[in-house]
Parts: C-alpha cells; structure tokens; sequence
C-alpha cells in the first residue's frame, strides 16, 4: 500500500500506543511552513502555500490507485484510499479525512484556531470523537511548537523549534515523554531552501549530516549524506521539480539507480490533477484529485 509522506520533517514519525495518531502521521498533509524571511510577514498561517496548491482552493478530495499494467486510466477495482482536505477562504485546513476502498471512514481530524497574541495562533486538532490529538503553536506563521497526545490526553511527543534572525526554522528538539531526544540543526542558502540538516542523538553527539545544493534555477536538487562514524561524504538522491514546483524525478544514488518518475495533468490554477507514478518504466500508481475553488 502507498503511504503519502509530504513533509517528513513535521509528521512522517509514528505515535506509539495509538492507531489513530500513526494513521495522522502517514496520511495528513503536512501542516509545516515554507522556510523564509517572516520579519515583515503577519500571523497569517496558510497551508495552500505550504503544500503548494494555488488559487482559492475550497476542497481537495485526492484518490490512489495501484496498478501494476501499462494501463494509464484510473480502475476503480485498484483504488487504494481516499483523502479529502477542506480549507477556509485563508486558506487554512479546516478539516481532513480519510476513506478506505470501501468508502469506510478510517479516520477524522478537526483543527480550530485561537488566537493567543497578535503573532501567535494556537492550532488544535482533534478526532471524530472530539478527543485533543495535536496541539501547535505557530508565531508569525511559522510552526513552534507540536505535541501529539495519546488516548488519555497525556503528551506523548513534543517538537519544538528555535528559529534563526530571519525567521527559518534554525533547531528542532523532539521530547519522547518529557525526555530529550534527538535534534537537528539547519542552514539555508540565500533563497531560503535548506543548505544542511545535522542530526544528533539525544546526548548531543553529531550523528549524519545531510547536504543540499541546487542548480541555479532551482529545479534540481542534490542530497549527500556524511556519517559522523566515518566522516565519508555519500551521493544520496537527486530530485527535480518541474516549473509549477512538483517533483518529476527522483534517483537514488548507486547501487539503487532506478529513477522514480511523475507525471502531471494540471488544472487552469496549476494544480496537479492526475500524478502517474513511475518506477523505471513500470506505472506504479496513479493519484486523482477532484479540487473545488472559492468563487
């Protein structure tokens, strides 16, 4: 089964002790913030620019399919799961849900906003039963703080981030059950796209670095990655992006050389409709999205 992972670096970790908060990990769109200079930016936080969707977008009801023929039509008999995404004029996520091939609802998620100051907004997530899954503070629109709970309103994981003199999210520390845990560190180029991730155990002790660099418009982007344990840089995968930002390519570094390949339909806004995905030259899935818009 497909997993969407959007953005690794808010959601893609699991929540031990509860099938609902490891579902949230897997299948929610990322709720991270776009790294750049906010000295001037409000307390406005908006996931469409985040997940990069455009124009006034209303619902997202997204459907994968898995297919294993050269068949480039969507077969309802391989339909995996259905997400659907509703957003505010703001732009900002007002509810999620999650439905199996069957059209069962495996799982339901409700964020309300408060505004606690001019510049921080508290964000929380709760269930279909009404029970505090996750709870975020976000100051000048950019993510501060996350905890995830578990069944009995206990915190089981908080993330929390320290930004650098531009706003960017400079270091992350993960606390397990109110222990420290591993962090990272970030550097930017001048864009605001990431330079360098270093990861560290919970004693503080550097474990991998993980280096980006990119061609000069932007659309391709090479990962090394250096492990502390022998100081040896490593090619880790190469992306590109095509104009209206998506990824079209992905390569590993040797010895797993086959590329994985997107191909995209888009919209009048420049939103991705239909994805085929691409394993070599194997159609591997195919994702359908049904996008409804303000006026």
């Amino acid at each position: 089964m497909k997993i969407q992972i959007v953005n690794a670096m808010l959601i893609a970790f699991s929540i031990a002790n509860s099938q609902q908060n490891q579902n949230i990990s897997d299948k929610s769109i990322s709720l991270n913030t776009t790294q750049k200079d906010t000295k001037s930016m409000n307390n406005k936080i908006n996931h469409l620019t985040q997940n990069n969707l455009k124009g006034p977008v209303k619902t997202l009801t997204q459907k994968t399919y898995a297919t294993s023929d050269t068949s480039s039509t969507p077969q309802e008999e391989n339909l995996e799961d259905i997400s659907v995404y509703t957003y505010n004029e703001g732009g900002t996520m007002q509810n999620v849900k999650n439905l199996d091939a069957n059209g069962e609802e495996t799982y339901y998620l409700d964020y309300k906003y408060t505004t606690a100051t001019p510049s921080e907004t508290v964000v929380t997530t709760t269930n279909k039963a009404g029970m505090l899954v996750m709870k975020q503070t976000w100051k000048k629109g950019i993510l501060r703080s996350q905890t995830y709970f578990n069944e009995q309103g206990e915190a089981l994981q908080v993330k929390e981030n320290t930004l650098d003199s531009n706003g960017r999210i400079q270091n992350t520390t993960i606390f397990r059950n109110g222990v420290k845990g591993n962090s990272n560190a970030f550097t930017y180029i001048t864009a605001g796209k990431v330079a360098t991730r270093k990861d560290f155990d919970a004693s503080g002790n550097l474990i991998q670095t993980t280096t980006h660099s990119y061609s000069q418009d932007g659309l391709e982007e090479d990962v090394t990655l250096t492990l502390t344990v022998d100081n040896a840089s490593r090619p880790s995968v190469q992306r590109i992006y095509n104009t209206q930002g998506d990824l079209v390519t992905e390569t590993p570094a040797p010895p797993q050389r086959t590329s994985t390949r997107y191909v995209y339909s888009y919209d009048d806004h420049n939103n991705w409709i239909e994805k085929k995905e691409y394993n070599g030259e194997q159609l591997t899935f195919i994702d359908t999205r049904e996008i409804t818009y303000y006026n």
